[in-house]
């Protein structure tokens, strides 16, 4: 049991800048065509997207390998990471040396 009450002192939030609608990236998309694809991309109530790595990334005659892939994604998170938590520490008022626990939630991709 901790000496001081547990709490909440603040969240942050970070987004990659660019956003494309369902449509770009399906025109974009590296799979091929099918019936299960267009689904995916054009039934979906998501209408836009943000994401870090841009679309073209996965095109082209060079497809980047599973660890290309992986890597483009930890320099994405760790760049949008760093932003959430300088908006969490600004919310609270505190400093890093302050924080006991930090919990994080994203998707991949």
């Amino acid at each position: 049991m901790p000496d001081h009450p547990v709490r909440l002192r603040a969240g942050g939030r970070a987004a990659p800048e660019a956003t494309y609608t369902q449509t770009a990236l399906h025109a974009r998309s590296p799979w091929p065509a099918s019936p299960l694809i267009d689904r995916l991309f054009l039934d979906s109530p998501i209408r836009t997207r943000g994401v870090f790595v841009p679309p073209d990334f996965f095109l082209g005659a060079a497809r980047p390998t599973l660890e290309d892939t992986n890597r483009a994604w930890r320099d994405g998170a760790v760049l949008l990471g760093g932003r959430a938590l300088d908006d969490a520490l600004d919310a609270a008022g505190i400093g890093p040396a302050q924080v006991d626990f930090l919990g994080v939630t994203t998707v991949t991709g």
